[in-house]
């Protein structure tokens, strides 16, 4: 019950802050409100995050599978670095996104309010994502897999599942770029 209150009261202070960004201004109540939803997940959900061990070596070898998430059975048999190294270059295209609007004379202009904004999404996903990890303590499906290195089955990071930082930060980058780009060019034809 108190990591489903934390983590709706995280929801709700960060969704009311982010209301009113369309402006690119910034204010001091809407920056104290994020920074404030910031400091209370990073509170709550730092210290669990931190706690989360990985499995004993001795013990991944017997491991069940436990009832897994469909998208997540299928995982437990795909396990590929090659993949997990794509995502890293698709996640970095998407990070850097953002700044090719600074071309724009449009951003230009806000250019700091922009960056300062693009870093509250960033600095707010990856603190919410982080605290989620720690209150779930979810192992990666291919800690199930006994083909998988044993250094990657019992790594601190392999109970560290949900939600996947990759997934949340390029989605929020995404999200971002398209929000403020549609704000600066509502009669642009490509939007």
């Amino acid at each position: 019950m108190k990591k489903t209150a934390l983590c709706l009261l995280t929801t709700i202070l960060i969704g009311q802050a982010a209301l009113g960004q369309i402006n690119f201004k910034l204010t001091w109540q809407r920056e104290a409100t994020i920074a404030s939803a910031n400091l209370i997940i990073l509170a709550t959900g730092l210290p669990q995050y931190q706690e989360v061990q990985p499995y004993e070596w001795y013990l991944v070898f017997d491991l069940p599978a436990p009832e897994l998430y469909t998208i997540d059975r299928g995982a437990i048999d795909n396990w590929n670095p090659q993949m997990a190294k794509n995502s890293d270059y698709v996640l970095g295209g998407l990070l850097i996104l953002p700044f090719a609007s600074l071309a724009s004379e449009e951003f230009r202009d806000q250019g700091g309010t922009y960056l300062f904004m693009y870093g509250e999404v960033l600095v707010s996903t990856a603190l919410v994502t982080t605290a989620i990890k720690g209150w779930t303590e979810r192992a990666r499906p291919y800690v199930y897999n006994n083909e998988v290195p044993l250094d990657d089955r019992i790594a601190r990071d392999a109970m560290r599942s949900f939600v996947n930082n990759h997934t949340a930060l390029a989605f929020g980058a995404a999200s971002f770029m398209s929000t403020t780009y549609m704000d600066l060019h509502p009669d642009d034809p490509l939007r």
